[in-house]
């Protein structure tokens, strides 16, 4: 999970660099960007999720974008199942729920950003 995050926040840093030096270049007809992001956290100490996905981002004439990604999600939850009547001995399990699926968004950046390059 650490090596994860490692990467996702490489990939942030880089991406806002080069985010940085194509404002300075005069517009692109098509640009490419690749994404990527992770996600780990706690809800109590019985339930616990993560997230992580990748996909691609297609700009066009810095109006348009569709973006593509391909994510994973996963419920964990700890079960204590008692093994004696009086409650004082128990055994954890636990329980997975995982989606996997593919998420499409496309986006449309009004004319008035442009002269802020965004």
């Amino acid at each position: 999970m650490k090596a994860l995050l490692l990467v996702s926040f490489m990939l942030l840093f880089t991406s806002k660099m080069s985010a940085q030096a194509n404002s300075i270049k005069k517009t692109k007809a098509i640009e490419l960007m690749a994404r990527a992001k992770a996600l780990g956290f706690v809800i109590i100490e019985d339930r616990w999720a993560r997230a992580f996905s990748a996909g691609a981002e297609v700009r066009f004439y810095d109006q348009f974008s569709l973006v593509v990604d391909l994510v994973h999600f996963r419920w964990r939850n700890e079960v204590e199942v008692y093994t004696t009547p009086d409650y004082s001995e128990y055994v954890e399990f636990s329980e997975y729920d995982a989606r996997n699926y593919l998420a499409t968004e496309l986006r449309y950046y009004p004319k008035f950003f442009k002269k802020y390059n965004y």
